[in-house]
């Protein structure tokens, strides 16, 4: 537990972080939240940026110059619904009977298709 009385570990406080970065976002406006603030909430904050982002939330990097970068809330925009790569290519392919290598790599490519591979230790 943290001096502030909250569980570190717990998804409540990675939404009570997001929740906070919103509303830094929300009462910057115009002027956007520098990267040096948004350190002082979460030494993470590209995550919590990712996450909003994938909800809806616009918004906008800014270079300052120097390392300093600023975010700005531009907007919202309902998330469509999302299909992962994996699901829409099982589609694609049990259209086939067989596929061959060659196949396989022109339907990626005529549907934008791309896996991106993790390095494994």
């Amino acid at each position: 537990m943290s001096s502030d009385g909250l569980n570190k570990t717990g998804s409540s406080y990675g939404i009570l972080k997001k929740n906070l970065v919103l509303d830094m976002l929300k009462k910057a406006g115009k002027e956007g939240v520098k990267n040096s603030e948004l350190l002082k909430v979460a030494l993470r904050f590209s995550g919590i940026l990712h996450s909003l982002r994938k909800d809806g939330h616009i918004i906008e990097l800014v270079e300052k110059g120097q390392g300093q970068i600023s975010y700005v809330l531009v907007g919202f925009e309902e998330p469509g619904h999302h299909v992962s790569a994996y699901e829409r290519l099982f589609d694609l392919v049990a259209e086939h009977d067989k596929i061959s290598t060659s196949q396989l790599l022109s339907i990626l490519k005529q549907n934008n298709i791309c896996f991106k591979r993790k390095a494994i230790r």
